[in-house]
Parts: C-alpha cells; sequence; structure tokens
C-alpha cells in the first residue's frame, strides 16, 4: 500500500467523522441529517472531476 493511498484513506476518515460530527450536533432531525449528507457526499463526488458526471452519479447510487 503506497503511503498516498494511506494518507488518502486518513484524511478521507478524520474529515468525514468532522462533516458527520456537525451534522448530528447542529440538525436535530435523524432525516434531514441524513439528507444533508447525502447532499454533500453527491456534491463532493460531482466535484471531485476525477470522474464524469453519469460515472459520478453511478457511483453515487452504489454508496447510498
Amino acid at each position: 500500500m503506497s503511503s498516498r493511498f494511506f494518507f488518502g484513506l486518513l484524511f478521507i476518515f478524520v474529515f468525514g467523522r468532522m462533516v458527520e460530527y456537525y451534522v448530528e450536533t447542529y440538525i436535530l432531525h435523524p432525516i434531514l441529517q441524513s439528507a444533508v449528507l447525502a447532499i454533500y457526499i453527491q456534491f463532493k463526488i460531482l466535484t471531485s472531476g476525477s470522474r464524469s458526471t453519469p460515472d459520478a452519479a453511478q457511483h453515487l447510487i452504489r454508496v447510498l
């Protein structure tokens, strides 16, 4: 496993937990929490630039 891959996973874990913590802290309703997280994930995938838009949408469906 390369160091770039390892640090990428570490960053995703730490940053993902931070986003989830703030959503759970400031949005009290569980359904709204899920909606905000789903929209955030979709936004990040679509704006990543590493995939075309149709591929990103298919990836999002597989993730969720």
